[in-house]
């Protein structure tokens, strides 16, 4: 009897200091991310036009630039940098209404929204193996650290939250798949959060509309939902999509830049089809992904690549033990696969010379945390031993990253960052 009290005291001490630590490990990796917020002192072109337009709508209420909207409702405003959508111009003109439209506080409000969406992710995570601790604390250093999001992650456009909506859509799936009675806010959750990442960035539409018609086939396959509630659903979910669908068939200039950036503008089937298996190669190039990253500066700081080194250790383990996955990793193995591979299709799918591009495929970045985070836990689980090895590599390569960032892209890096 006291072996058992002493037991239960004991492993109440244990989960007590691991919550301890995954707090602080997770304030620390936040403090960082926001803290890069504040690094480079100019915004680049597409940022400052954002900044202008925010600043618009807070002295005049609307904005000199052309504007598609319904009523007084802005959806769309041309930025003479693309175009702007409400998903992102909304919050970001409330922030600068308390905080103001300096380059420091509207990056600050980018790194806040995408580092709370990388925890929210590793919650999620965490919920495919029963809210392990462990498993939050795991994939919330990789979420934290990792490369694709830590710069993109912290510039002012609406590009940075894309990866967000795909997020939130990945934990509202996971609150839908785990439910015994599923709530009706996931699963608009799930179908708005899809929707609001092509508002806010048009490459994201295509891994957006697959995901979607697969989540909601397989929850009512399952069981999970009633011809009735996707009925309802899908209702809703046009309804939400169609000021994008008007604007992109009938505003001047809405989907001119899309027709010219396809592998297909001005050349033959034979030759589009060539750019594509090319581009497909240079964005799983492990050179892209381990080693250089992007060649644009402003998406990427050159070093370490999209993934970083670590990378390769659970990316190898979750393709090892493929065979040995549980009935619920095989199905967050296949989430993972199918997010990365319809990520990368769309950004092959545009003009091969700025491959590979990394902001126009990181719808792919939050289904390569998960398959890190299957892949780490794998391994961890078939070789205990190997879990301070592998904390230790997970460390190194994030120091590594933050010292190339902080001492080495600041300055090489700076002059990309003029508006």
């Amino acid at each position: 009897m006291q072996n058992m009290i002493y037991f239960t005291v004991m492993s109440k001490h244990k989960i007590s200091k691991l919550t301890i630590l995954t707090i602080a490990i997770i304030a620390i990796l936040s403090a960082v991310r926001i803290y890069s917020a504040t690094t480079i002192p100019e915004f680049n072109y597409d940022e400052n036009r954002r900044a202008e337009t925010v600043q618009e709508f807070l002295d005049h209420g609307s904005s000199h630039r052309d504007t598609f909207g319904i009523g007084v409702v802005p959806i769309f405003v041309r930025t003479d940098a693309g175009f702007s959508s409400l998903p992102f111009l909304a919050p970001a003109t409330v922030w600068g209404f308390f905080f103001g439209t300096s380059v420091t506080s509207l990056r600050v409000l980018i790194a806040i929204i995408v580092t709370l969406a990388l925890i929210l992710l590793a919650h999620a995570i965490s919920l495919w193996y029963k809210s392990s601790r462990k498993v939050f604390l795991l994939a919330s250093v990789i979420a934290l650290t990792l490369p694709w999001l830590f710069l993109q992650g912290i510039l002012f456009w609406d590009t940075s939250l894309a990866p967000v909506a795909f997020i939130i859509a990945f934990y509202a799936f996971t609150k839908l798949k785990f439910s015994t009675k599923p709530k009706l806010c996931h699963q608009l959750l799930l179908s708005l959060s899809l929707i609001a990442a092509v508002y806010l960035y048009l490459p994201s539409a295509i891994p957006a509309f697959i995901l979607f018609l697969v989540a909601f086939a397989y929850l009512w396959r399952k069981e999970i939902l009633s011809l009735k509630q996707l009925a309802i659903i899908f209702i809703v979910s046009a309804v939400a999509i169609l000021p994008f669908i008007i604007f992109f068939l009938t505003f001047p200039d809405g989907n001119t830049r899309t027709q010219e950036l396809s592998i297909f503008y001005d050349v033959g089937i034979a030759e589009g089809v060539r750019r594509f298996f090319m581009n497909v190669a240079r964005l799983t190039s492990p050179l892209f992904l381990f080693a250089t990253g992007d060649g644009s500066r402003a998406h990427s700081i050159g070093m370490m690549g999209m993934l970083g080194p670590f990378a390769i250790i659970p990316i190898i383990g979750a393709i090892y033990y493929h065979h040995a996955l549980t009935k619920n990793e095989k199905l967050l193995f296949a989430i993972a696969i199918f997010g990365i591979a319809f990520g990368i299709i769309t950004s092959a799918l545009t003009h091969p010379d700025a491959q590979p591009h990394s902001l126009r495929a990181n719808a792919a970045a939050p289904f390569f945390i998960i398959l890190m985070a299957l892949g780490t836990q794998k391994l961890l689980a078939k070789h205990p031993k190997l879990t301070i090895p592998i904390y230790v590599a997970l460390a190194v390569s994030a120091i590594a990253y933050y010292i190339a960032f902080f001492y080495v892209y600041l300055d090489t890096g700076r002059h990309w960052f003029t508006s």
